[in-house]
């Protein structure tokens, strides 16, 4: 949400994450689609100021542990006798309405998946001054040897030469989404149409007769599922790969949709690997990867992290990453990393990047810096 913060000048703050258990038990699917949901909102309704999220485990009464977050704005607020209707399915408030985005099931999906795992999503408001979504679900702590070991994705640089250049339309609502999915697709090399709604996704199909469709499914004007009907009517649309994306998939919903024509169904928020995968899948597609640096042993990074080995960095490079590292900028942390020369100091410090532990690696240049000048100035 970074980038979205930055390009309305608010500003954007985490805080106690430093305080959580490193490992929880709970379902992470709902649980990230609840954070977005969250952060989407505030960011969208909020044109001054800022949005704070700060998170903490609780003991309920009941000696359970709980996770509770608190996503605070200070947008427009909700007026008193529209609250109701955040939490309600298709029901959008006055300034929902106004902002000719979103289709009223962010909160609520958001509160039944908070319900399902043990707690509840609510809200205070002031009309002008902000609101703040108060979530908390029951947890369990977890361990280091409970998690799946998952291959590790890598990262889509490009098509990979000799294919042909599949034309993408992407369909979807909110200009916002649409333009995420537009500019990760042409950053790999796709040709990509972009529509806001069903009747111009009939339009732009005819017109530039893509290989492959994003479709949204719930949308003003026409809703994805009448679109994809009418393009599969078509000579042209019968070979056409049409794929759902969708916030509301639940499993008795997943049957129309397939029917009305959709190939598959990718629900949001998406990952990026899910959407490479699922393109590469219908239009047999091979790519180009970021090569990874071969996997440092954690006692081999432990041994290279010394005070000796960062005071022989450049101090314009330490300055920047420690910037980058204030605050927990992954991409520009590991670009920074990049360009360090002592290959064994790069790829222990990038571990902990990748592990996302920027306490180490702050504590380690504040460490060095503390050394080097007498000091870290304020």
């Amino acid at each position: 949400f970074r980038q979205r913060t930055e390009a309305k000048s608010l500003s954007f703050e985490v805080t106690g994450h430093d305080q959580l258990p490193h490992y929880i038990v709970t379902d992470e699917k709902k649980l990230r689609q609840m954070l977005i949901n969250l952060l989407a909102n505030a960011v969208k309704f909020t044109d001054r100021g800022g949005v704070r999220l700060e998170a903490s485990v609780q003991v309920a009464p009941d000696n359970k542990l709980r996770l509770v977050v608190e996503v605070n704005d200070t947008g427009i607020g909700i007026a008193e006798d529209e609250r109701d209707k955040v939490f309600t399915y298709f029901e959008q408030t006055a300034s929902g309405r106004q902002s000719g985005t979103g289709t009223g099931l962010g909160m609520a999906i958001s509160r039944d998946y908070a319900r399902v795992l043990g707690g509840d999503l609510t809200l205070t408001s002031r009309r002008g001054e902000g609101t703040t979504f108060r979530l908390e679900i029951d947890i369990e702590k977890g361990q280091r040897t409970n998690l799946e070991d998952r291959a590790p994705q890598r990262q889509v640089l490009g098509l990979a030469p000799g294919q042909k250049v599949p034309v993408v339309l992407v369909v979807e609502d909110s200009e916002e989404n649409r333009t995420l999915l537009v500019t990760l697709l042409k950053s790999v090399g796709f040709e990509v149409r972009q529509a806001g709604n069903g009747l111009e996704a009939v339009a732009a199909f005819a017109a530039f007769q893509p290989d492959f469709i994003w479709m949204d499914i719930r949308m003003p004007v026409m809703d994805g599922m009448e679109a994809t009907r009418r393009i599969r009517a078509t000579e042209t649309g019968k070979s056409t790969a049409i794929v759902a994306l969708t916030a509301s998939a639940m499993l008795e919903q997943q049957g129309p949709i397939l029917e009305a024509g959709c190939d598959a169904l990718v629900r949001k928020p998406f990952r990026e690997a899910e959407i490479f995968e699922t393109m590469a899948t219908h239009l047999d597609l091979t790519y180009t990867y970021a090569t990874t640096p071969e996997p440092t042993p954690e006692e081999e990074g432990e041994a290279v992290l010394t005070p000796a080995r960062l005071a022989a960095l450049p101090a314009e490079l330490k300055s920047r990453l420690l910037a980058a590292a204030l605050v927990l900028n992954p991409g520009q942390t590991t670009a920074i990393i990049d360009s360090i020369t002592d290959s064994s100091l790069a790829a222990a410090l990038r571990t902990l990047v990748e592990n996302f532990d920027f306490q180490r690696l702050l504590t380690l240049l504040e460490d060095e810096g503390a050394r080097g000048q007498g000091g870290m100035a304020e």
